[in-house]
């Protein structure tokens, strides 16, 4: 007999002989969520009862006069706990088992569903690396030759994948910034999850690609800016690229050679904590944040001033960082963007929860399932919204136009004024546009209101 989807154990029921039971009871647990131990595998009887403490469930199975036949003698049906997510009994063997026979109908089975999968979802970029390695015929050999070697089985090393949604929501609607890390996995396959994750107008995460490498060395940064490249290409001629990241070794290199219009931009609570650890002190810390949230270069003089006037090592050492990867004033204004930490990184990391510590495919079947939601219910709220500036944006332009009341607009000539306050900006009221870098990273998805309101703020001579 033959244990189907659906099926149940019932006392008196027979097979054939031993393989076909013990093959019904391997596929119980994968069908029901049991978990079962053993008690008896033998040829003449096999005794199974229910691996949870308690639970009362037992099967018990021998062979008839013939020797040969099976049939079930003793049966408790009923399991006294939940169904378990995780189940050790569907094995590769067990799998390639159940798919031998629909192989051997279809031997194109797996190129007819990757074809369906690409004529469904014809933008989404996935690649996958592997390693066909090979074998000597005999273990006595330690470098066999040519003639002694034959192919082993694939071995995976690497996956990239970007979704359709992922790539046509960032190239036509993103601001041309991605953070880009890597997190270990935690299960027991290991590996490196790496994702580059870009931010929506709300100011929200949004991931542009993922992918798991062995580790982080340089082949898995190639392997994954060269498709990060890939599935940008039709917007890097135009675009100012800036990329965020820790600084891992060597990074800096390949993304030269790759992303070549591309600059990098290193994350500064990471970069603090390194020379918090080498020099530590109160002064220099506050220094440090001065230095990197400086919106001129006349704050950061005073606070690299301050830094050497403590320690001259310091000073040394926070120079070996180009100051464009690390202060705010001089990052470039068209980025619209005046990050300087890789939280939403670590964000992301935080989102996925427990799914870093299941194997590979489900982490992957996971995050795709997670992205489903997080867009349906970005775009439910999002058709709630009164206007095109999102909330996070409006609560933003709140708290500015509440603390520019403290500001002075004075004319200056034709459309333009002078805004004081503890720092100058000249404001060309009829593009909307204002000449420093604070104001530009600032007005990413705002600049019509703030327009507006500058124009209000000169009628009410403010």
């Amino acid at each position: 007999m033959v244990f189907e989807k659906g099926m149940v154990f019932e006392k008196g029921m027979i097979f054939a002989d031993v393989n076909n039971f013990r093959a019904a009871l391997k596929d119980y647990p994968v069908e029901t969520g049991f978990k079962i131990v053993r008690d008896k595998n033998e040829k003449s009887r096999v005794t199974a009862h229910c691996a949870i403490n308690g639970c009362p469930w037992r099967i018990h199975a021998s062979s008839l006069l013939d020797r040969i036949t099976y049939k079930i003698k003793t049966l408790v049906p009923q399991h006294t706990y939940s169904r378990l997510n995780q189940n050790t009994e569907a094995t590769s063997d067990w799998i390639a088992k159940k798919l031998c026979d629909s192989f051997k109908e279809n031997p194109d089975i797996g190129f007819d569903t990757m074809q369906e999968i690409k004529k469904t979802n014809p933008s989404s970029f996935v690649k996958i690396n592997y390693d066909n390695p090979s074998k000597p015929i005999s273990k006595d050999e330690p470098t066999p030759d040519k003639e002694s070697i034959i192919s082993s089985n694939p071995v995976f090393k690497r996956i990239f994948i970007s979704f359709e949604a992922m790539k046509i929501g960032f190239v036509n609607r993103y601001r041309p910034f991605i953070g880009l890390n890597g997190c270990h996995l935690k299960g027991p396959y290991g590996g490196v999850l790496i994702s580059a994750i870009a931010l929506d107008g709300n100011n929200g995460l949004f991931i542009l690609a993922i992918g798991v490498v062995d580790c982080k060395c340089k082949e898995s940064w190639t392997f994954f800016l060269e498709h990060l490249r890939t599935i940008m290409s039709d917007a890097l001629p135009t675009s100012p690229w800036t990329i965020m990241s820790d600084g891992q070794k060597g990074l800096d290199k390949i993304m030269s050679e790759i992303l070549s219009k591309a600059t990098h931009r290193r994350c500064c609570m990471h970069l603090f904590n390194n020379f918090r650890a080498k020099f530590p002190g109160v002064i220099l810390r506050k220094n440090f944040w001065k230095a990197v949230r400086a919106w001129n270069q006349r704050v950061y003089d005073e606070a690299m001033l301050a830094i050497q006037g403590i320690s001259k090592k310091a000073y040394a050492w926070l120079q070996k960082v180009h100051v464009e990867a690390r202060s705010r004033y001089t990052f470039d204004g068209r980025i619209r963007n005046d990050h300087i930490t890789n939280n939403m990184i670590e964000s992301f990391n935080n989102w996925l929860g427990i799914s870093r510590s299941k194997p590979i495919l489900t982490m992957l079947e996971t995050i795709r399932c997670k992205l489903m939601g997080k867009f349906q219910m970005r775009y439910q709220k999002a058709l709630q919204w009164q206007s095109s500036v999102t909330l996070n944006i409006h609560k933003k332009l709140d708290k500015t136009l509440y603390e520019s009341r403290k500001c002075k607009v004075e004319y200056a000539r034709e459309q333009e004024s002078d805004i004081r306050d503890n720092e100058d900006y000249t404001s060309n009221i009829r593009p909307h546009y204002v000449d420093t870098d604070r104001w530009r990273a600032f007005t990413a998805t705002t600049s019509e209101k703030i327009g507006k309101k500058t124009k209000e703020f000169q009628k009410e001579g403010l």
